[in-house]
C-alpha cells in the first residue's frame, strides 16, 4: 500500500513539474535601432513606448527607455513583453505600433520573440539610419588600400635562418 501510495505521489509529482515548466513566460521581443524626430536625431533621454492594442507592453518602466545619442545619431533598445508576461499584451503576428516622446512613430512592426531591427520616426522625415559596421570596416580599408603602395617581390621580406622544429 505504502508503495502504491508513493507511486501516485511521485506521478502527481512529475505532471506537476511539467505543467510548472509549460507555463513558463515566453521570451520578449527586443526592437532596436535609430531614432529621427521630424528629421534629426532624437534628443538623449527621450522617452519610446511599444504599444499592443491600446496596451502600452514596453517591459521598462516608463523614464528608463532614454534614447541614447552618439555623434549625429540617436539609438534605441527596447523589449516588448508578450501576453504570458503581461495579460493584454503582444502575441506572435501582433501589431506593435511605438511613441517616440508622447508622438506617434510612422513605422509599426508584427511582434516575434527575439530581436528586430526597426528604425523609428515621427514626422514626415525619413528615420537616419545607425550606421553599419561594414560601410565603416570599407571605407578604412579602402583608405588604407589607397594609400599603401603595391606590394610586390622586392618589398615582401622573407624569414632567414633555420626553421623551428619540434626536436629536442
Amino acid at each position: 500500500m505504502r508503495f502504491q501510495l508513493l507511486a501516485v505521489g511521485f506521478g502527481l509529482g512529475s505532471a506537476c513539474l511539467v505543467v510548472q515548466a509549460f507555463a513558463q513566460p515566453q521570451i520578449p521581443a527586443t526592437f532596436y535601432g535609430s531614432v529621427t524626430v521630424d528629421g534629426k536625431s532624437a534628443a538623449e533621454g527621450t522617452d519610446i513606448r511599444a504599444i499592443v492594442n491600446g496596451t502600452d507592453c514596453s517591459q521598462n518602466a516608463p523614464g528608463t527607455r532614454p534614447i541614447l545619442r552618439d555623434g549625429d545619431t540617436s539609438a534605441y533598445v527596447l523589449s516588448v513583453v508578450h501576453e504570458s508576461q503581461r495579460p493584454g499584451c503582444a502575441s506572435d503576428g501582433s501589431v506593435v505600433t511605438f511613441t517616440v516622446g508622447g508622438r506617434p512613430a510612422v513605422q509599426s512592426s508584427p511582434w516575434k520573440a527575439g530581436p528586430i531591427h526597426l528604425d523609428l520616426s515621427t514626422g514626415a522625415a525619413p528615420p537616419i539610419p545607425l550606421p553599419s559596421a561594414t560601410g565603416t570596416i570599407s571605407a578604412i580599408l579602402a583608405t588604407e588600400t589607397a594609400a599603401a603602395p603595391p606590394a610586390t617581390s622586392a618589398t615582401l621580406s622573407r624569414p632567414t635562418g633555420t626553421p623551428p622544429t619540434d626536436d629536442i
